[in-house]
């Protein structure tokens, strides 16, 4: 797979509906999947940016595989768009419901798919920066509070010096307070 690019794993029983996708999304890295089970595991072991799922499938669902997903702290944050013949609103709602952040009817405008494909794309790229953003900043949080705890010792020893000694020199206090490092 290209780094480049945003994986996509296109979960749907039928290969002529796979095929179709694979080629609407020719600028992404695709991997064609026939079901729910080895969707599962693919999700796990990949570094997967969407998932394309259809709901209507042999042993397992897209409901289902969804429900797995989402319960699972490697996988729970992948966005899942359903693409589904099922077009009633408690088929849509359930999606929503369990996770899904985004419903498509077959048979689906093409344009319509990639400009939902990529605005989804798009927002998870923003969420995982910001959550890598949000890491960072809590330890660098952490390093400052450190430092702060040593620095306020070591005022703490100063000014205890100072006081017992009996010669209380203030510019040597603030000397000592500045936070350059």
């Amino acid at each position: 797979m290209n780094n480049n690019k945003p994986t996509i794993l296109v979960v749907d029983d039928n290969p002529s509906n796979i095929n179709i996708l694979l080629n609407l999304l020719k600028e992404y890295d695709t991997i064609p999947c026939t079901n729910g089970k080895t969707a599962i595991d693919i999700a796990k072991a990949d570094d997967i940016d969407l998932i394309l799922l259809d709901i209507v499938m042999p042993e397992v669902n897209g409901f289902e595989v969804c429900k797995v997903l989402k319960a699972n702290p490697i996988t729970k944050n992948i966005p899942i768009i359903f693409i589904s013949g099922k077009s009633n609103v408690d088929d849509i709602t359930k999606g929503f419901e369990i996770g899904g952040v985004d419903y498509i009817t077959k048979p689906f405008n093409p344009l319509e798919l990639q400009c939902r494909v990529s605005t989804h794309v798009k927002l998870a790229s923003y969420q995982k920066n910001l959550e890598t953003k949000n890491n960072e900043l809590a330890l660098l949080n952490e390093k400052i509070k450190e430092f702060a705890k040593k620095e306020f010792e070591n005022i703490t020893n100063n000014q205890n010096s100072f006081m017992s000694s009996g010669n209380i020199d203030f510019s040597n206090l603030i000397d000592n307070m500045t936070l350059d490092k």
